[in-house]
């Protein structure tokens, strides 16, 4: 991913519709962009506000479960999915999102930059579905905070400003020309999806970063019929029903991420699913508290190094966002320097 990225603007965004079935019938890449069918990539997504444990982690264990409120949205896809019980942050909270890849600042580098050269690059593909400079997961030694692009046909442009394919995700977002309401937060995150899939499809990138939200949860979504944004529905004492609305949306969206992996292929014609590790990640356990116990993080994909279809609660001592971070590295090839105690051994192949 080049750093040519870093200065796009944010005023204008381009218009998008569900791509999922034409990515089902297409197996284009770019001809000079071919990679071997193992190539490890990763997508970080930031989902703000953790959630209500007891409503999001699964009934059960093993291979074994049935997905809880929050969580029910990744039920067709939950053969892809780990969901991980008992993980306790070490940074949480507002303020701390360009730390959930670096807790507690043990390296001088986010983990998506260090992964970002591990694999030949400069920096990871850095979205957001919000208009917010202050939020960052991506933090680098020589540039410090990486703002990350929220304008996505800016960032579409200077991808793909040389390339063609027929690919539909490639000629969807290539014809489209209209301008979108920078704050429909529904259609951009759903654009921000689609956008760092198809710069994985077409090797642009092997790493991408996606923030689902600022930190303060300065969105809506006016399709649930509710006048308030994130950021109140967490806090509203009556009822945690606008809560668990936000963040089942939330939910789905990851879903869908995953979807759109499970059905586009890489350039030698397999499921990106199989070569990409999805690795949600929170600000917060339960953001109606704020406290960092019990987080909602999950791993999906990347069947090729890790398991997938399973719920598993690690042992005490490798129970924090550190092991969850260790197990990313040495499930991608980033050994040794550990965050914490090491992976999650039950996690890996």
């Amino acid at each position: 991913m080049s750093k040519q990225l870093l200065s796009t603007t944010r005023r204008q965004l381009i218009k998008t519709s569900s791509l999922l079935a034409g990515s089902i019938a297409t197996a284009n890449a770019l001809a000079d962009n071919v990679s071997p069918s193992d190539t490890p990539r990763v997508i970080f997504v930031h989902v703000p506000g953790g959630a209500i444990a007891e409503r999001w982690h699964p009934q059960g264990c093993g291979d074994d479960f049935a997905l809880n409120e929050m969580s029910a949205p990744f039920e067709p896809v939950k053969q892809h999915c780990v969901f991980l019980q008992g993980i306790n942050l070490v940074d949480y909270g507002h303020g701390t999102l360009w730390r959930q890849l670096n807790p507690e600042s043990s390296h001088s580098e986010s983990l998506d930059i260090r992964l970002a050269k591990h694999f030949g690059e400069d920096v990871p593909l850095a979205l957001s579905a919000v208009n917010s400079s202050l939020d960052t997961m991506t933090y680098s030694a020589e540039a410090g905070l990486i703002p990350a692009a929220s304008n996505m046909e800016s960032v579409f442009n200077a991808l793909f400003s040389q390339a063609q394919s027929s690919s539909p995700l490639f000629n969807h977002f290539a014809q489209q020309e209209l301008a979108l309401d920078p704050y429909d937060f529904e259609t951009q995150s759903r654009q921000m999806l689609e956008l760092a899939v198809l710069g994985l499809q077409h090797n642009k990138t092997r790493v991408a970063s996606l923030q689902l939200g600022d930190d303060e949860g300065n969105f809506r979504l006016p399709s649930l019929g509710l006048d308030i944004d994130y950021a109140q529905a967490l806090h509203a004492t009556a009822s945690p029903q606008a809560f668990i609305a936000f963040r089942q949306f939330l939910s789905e969206r990851v879903a869908y991420l995953i979807k759109l992996l499970a059905a586009t292929p890489d350039s030698n014609g397999n499921p990106l699913i199989d070569s990409t590790l999805v690795v949600q990640v929170a600000n917060m356990g339960d953001g109606r508290s704020h406290t960092g116990t019990d987080a909602p993080v999950m791993l999906a994909g990347g069947k090729q190094f890790i398991k997938n279809g399973l719920v598993i609660r690690p042992p005490a001592g490798a129970n924090t966002q550190r092991e969850l971070l260790d197990t990313v590295s040495s499930a991608l090839g980033l050994t040794g320097d550990n965050y914490g105690a090491g992976p999650i051994s039950s996690l890996l192949l």
